[in-house]
Formats: structure tokens, sequence, C-alpha cells
């Protein structure tokens, strides 16, 4: 009969505390008797409340909980009021004043302070003699009325109240993807202070703070590539593509985040190219073949390697160089002895000290290499389709060495460089504030360069060799025009004589080619005042009889490349 009494009943989904579960243990047993009960209920339910020391209507009370509601009826409700007290109830002007006052304060004693000020006046008016509310009133209330949600939206910034509250999407991580699938990229200051001995653009034994290029494998947590600098940019993200291509080999798509050097390396990559952005430059990303994607601007949740980053802070960062260097993440958190060892360390470079309190930041990025090997093949991690394994051999089981197409890095190579349209100006471009000509003895790209004058040019220049670069048609076909060297390197060699005269005569070589092939290309054609003339049958004069006339002159020709036959014939 119980169980369908229970089959009966139709209970709502209810989730009930230890406390109330334990209630209702103790009441089924109560009644456990009386359900199975088919007749003399009565007398059994009044033996039942004289055993139990309650009242016989208490028991037919709940007894008609349980076959309305099931078990979960008969849990004990809480009170409809709880959390109000009468003074919130029976004044409206002290729900709105604590409830502004929560947003501005945020502290329950202010507000609790500043409402027994104020409580009798004419922003809280209390007529009835009553006394103010207690703090663990004012608290019940608060908690009740308004959500931390709410509270931080008016207290918190935007980004952070984001990251807290907001809802977001799951993407494709963990084993909905596959190796190579998705790789995503982010820069990132370590807070740890290092004495500069590898960097020449930063201070020589400065006190600094290192930046790390990486990139990650979506799916399997690999640090694919790692790059250190001062100043982070497109340079660092494309050495750190390059190392992870030279591994693990290509990857699909690119996540990374808005950035200037990320926009760069990503432009014309995207999904979908409009028509007007073609005419883009193509970025690093676009001539390797990979799709770039950008995540939510100014959302750290949006890009996995975030986590890394934290777990890097933690383990790395904070757990070793506590008490070396190690700065805060933020400058209100930096501890007091990492003031006291940059003081030592001003000392050491005045030669007061013998050592700085901080290390190198050659031995600082070699101790990080350890760690990131420990990282990737010793450290179980527990993100998602990772089963608290290790990244290397999630990515060893699921891409082994044997099946990585690796590219051939040797003509993958050029497409590393940096690309940019420059106006050819005096047979010059200029690139990086570096200047690029032609060599003295490279004569068909002198000549491509001079023929080249006034046009644009798409200039690529290899980022890690900047003295020189090659120069190609900014066209479909992408012709390669000259070969170019930079001029300040040129310049620091020692000038003979000789060269200095050369340089003189190619200039006016240059000069007496060109004006040929102007005269070829106007000879044959009349001009403008001959057409008018013509238009209008005005006979022009006779030449003087004393001035002999000259040959008709050849026919013209394919004006650049006879230009670049002659120069070459020339020299």
């Amino acid at each position: 009969m119980a169980s369908m009494a229970s089959a009966n009943a139709k209970p709502g989904p209810v989730h009930l505390t230890e406390e109330q579960q334990k209630v209702v243990d103790d009441r089924m047993k109560i009644l456990a008797p009386l359900m199975d009960c088919q007749h003399g209920r009565s007398a059994l339910a009044a033996q039942i409340a004289t055993q139990v020391n309650i009242s016989e209507a208490n028991v037919w009370r709940l007894y008609g909980l349980w076959k309305k509601g099931g078990p979960n009826a008969l849990a004990p409700v809480p009170r409809k009021d709880r959390g109000c007290t009468r003074r919130f109830k029976d004044h409206p002007q002290l729900r709105k004043f604590a409830t502004a006052k929560l947003y501005e304060l945020g502290s329950i004693a202010a507000i609790t302070r500043t409402i027994r000020r104020e409580w009798g006046g004419p922003l809280l008016p209390c007529d009835d003699g009553s006394q103010p509310p207690s703090r663990d009133a004012i608290s019940r209330f608060l908690a009740n009325e308004i959500s931390l949600s709410a509270l931080d939206i008016a207290r918190a910034p935007k980004q952070r109240w984001m990251a807290k509250h907001a809802p977001y999407l799951t993407t494709g991580r963990g084993e909905y993807t596959r190796p190579n699938e998705m790789w995503v990229g982010d820069h990132r200051i370590y807070d740890v202070l290092v004495m500069n001995d590898f960097f020449p653009e930063a201070g020589e034994l400065a006190a600094i703070r290192l930046y790390e290029t990486a990139v990650q494998d979506m799916r399997t947590r690999v640090i694919v590539g790692s790059v250190w600098s001062v100043n982070p940019s497109w340079k660092t993200i494309a050495t750190a593509l390059r190392q992870g291509i030279s591994r693990f080999g290509m990857p699909e798509s690119f996540y990374c985040d808005n950035g200037k050097d990320f926009r760069k390396v990503g432009s014309r990559a995207e999904r979908n190219v409009v028509a007007e952005e073609e005419n883009r430059m193509p970025g690093l990303l676009a001539r390797l073949g990979i799709e770039v994607r950008y995540c939510t601007p100014r959302h750290p949740q949006a890009k996995q390697i975030e986590s890394h980053f934290s777990i890097v802070s933690e383990e790395f960062d904070q757990a070793l160089f506590l008490r070396h260097g190690y700065t805060g993440s933020k400058p209100g958190e930096r501890p007091d002895f990492c003031r006291e060892q940059e003081k030592q360390h001003k000392e050491f470079l005045a030669g007061k000290r013998r050592e700085s309190p901080f290390y190198a930041a050659s031995r600082f990025m070699q101790m990080h290499a350890r760690w990131l090997y420990e990282f990737n093949h010793d450290r179980p991690h527990d993100g998602r389709g990772m089963k608290k394994r290790p990244p290397m051999e999630v990515l060893d089981e699921l891409l082994p060495a044997a099946e990585r197409q690796i590219p051939d890095m040797e003509k993958l190579e050029p497409l590393f460089w940096a690309v940019e349209k420059r106006i050819v100006s005096n047979c010059k471009v200029q690139l990086n504030n570096v200047s690029y000509s032609a060599a003295l003895q490279d004569t068909d790209s002198q000549a491509a360069m001079h023929w080249a004058n006034g046009k644009t040019l798409a200039v690529h220049c290899d980022p890690n060799d900047p003295s020189y670069a090659l120069a190609f048609e900014d066209a479909p076909s992408g012709r390669l025009v000259a070969r170019l060297v930079s001029d300040e390197l040129a310049a620091q060699a020692p000038r003979s004589e000789d060269e200095i005269k050369g340089i003189f005569r190619q200039r006016a070589r240059l000069y007496n080619a060109g004006r040929e092939l102007a005269e070829r290309a106007l000879s044959g054609v009349p001009s403008e005042i001959t057409l008018l003339e013509r238009r209008g049958g005005i006979q022009p004069p006779a030449p003087p009889l004393s001035l002999p006339r000259r040959a008709a002159a050849a026919a013209p020709r394919e004006c650049a490349e006879d230009f670049i036959e002659r120069f070459r014939k020339v020299n």
C-alpha cells in the first residue's frame, strides 16, 4: 500500500539539506506502521502519538503530507518571512537607503553606522519611536535583497565582473579537438626582476622583467613554442611559431588576442576576408596557410593559455622566486623584501656591493626551460580531456612522432620574413628605419630599381638579419624585382677612390641610359603641337638648308626590358 501511495504522489524536484533529510527520515520511521496498515488506523495513530509524544492530529497531518506529496513533503518548510525584519517591512525608505548604501560603501559595518546616524532624521523618519535595525538584521536583509553579481556590477570594473559573473560558452577544447587543430598564443610579463646580461636593447646589468611569447596546443596543452624578449612583437610570435612548426608540424588555426602584433601576423588570414580588405599586405599566418581567429576583446577567459600563465605565476614565479626578485602580480602587492633587493641592486651597480640579489636573465631563462620541460613531460594536467596525464604523453598518444608532418623549414623560412609595401625613391626603399638599395656589383638589380622609381614594391626582409632584403612586384605575378642590401651596413665598409668614382660613373650611366630611353620612346610619335598644326592645316617652317636632316629613328622597342639590357651591356 505504501508503494501504491508513493506511486500516486507526484512530488516536484526538491533539494533537501542534511538537516531536512534527517527530519524526513525520522518522520518516515514514525509513519511506517501507519503506511502499511489497512484496518484500524485510528487506534494505530493514537498509539503512535503516545509512543513519540506528539498529538494524534499531528500524526494525521504528517500522514496527509506524505500521501499528497511523498517523502519530500515531510521536510520542514522555512518561514516565508525568513531574512526579513519588521523594521525593513514597515519602512520602505529604509530598504531603499540600505540598498543604495550597499552599492556606495560595500561595508555592512559602515552601512550600520550610517543607518544609526540617520535614524529618525529626514532620510529615515521614524514616528513610532522604534530602534534602528541591528547589524545582523541589516546583513540578512541585504543578503536576500541584492545578489553578489548586482553588487559587483556597481563596484567592480567591467572586465572583472565579466570574468566572474557573465555566462560563457564552452569552446571546442579537450576531447572535442585534436592535436595541431588549433594553437593559441599570447605574451606574458613575468613577476620577477632579473639582472640583464642577455638583451642588448636593455641596459647592461639593469633590473628588468622579461616577457615570454608562448604558443600552446589547445588539445594537449603542450607549450610548442616559447620566446623571451624585453619588448614582445610580431617577431617573437613568428619565432615561437617557427619553433612549434619545426617540432610538431603545421597547425590548422591560430587563436590569439586583438593586439597590433597579432593583427599584423594575422592580416588576411581571417576566415572571411571582404573584397575591400584584399589589398592589405598578407601577414605571416596567411603566407603559411594558417587560419587566424581572434578572441573576445578584454575577456581573459577567452584564451586557454591564460590558465597556463596562472600555473606559471603560482608554481614558478611565486613558488621559486618569492625571495629572489618576486614583484607580486600588482604594484600594491610588491613584497617589502623586493624593495630592499632593488636598493641592494642599485648599490651593486654603484660598486658598493660585490653581488646583485637578482638572478641573471640567462640563468632565469635556463631555469624556466627546465621547468617548462617538466611541465610538458612530467606534470599531470587536470584540464578537460587530459585525465591527469602530462601534456606530452597525450600528444604522443594522439599524434605519434612518426605521424607528425614536419615541413621543409629551409623552404619555409622566407615566409617568416617581414613584408611591407614601400615606394621606391632615388632607387631606394625605407624599411624599419633602414635604407635599402641594390648592390654596386648587381647591375640587374640596379637597373630594375631605377626603373621602379615611384612605384610601390613589396619588400621582404628577414627580421633576424636586416642586412639584406628582396623587392617583389606588388602584383598578382609577384615577380622578383631586385635584391637589396642595407645602405647603413654598406656605408660602414671602407670606400676606395675607385669605388667612389664608380658610384659617380654609375649615376652618369643611369642618367644617359634613361635619357636615351626617353628619346626612343618619343621618336616616331608626333607631338601634341604637331597634331594641333595638322588639325589646323598649319604648315611647319622648312628647316635651314645649312643644317643636315637627321636620319629617321629606329622603331621603339619594349621599354623596360630594353633599358635593362642596354644598362647591362654598358656595365
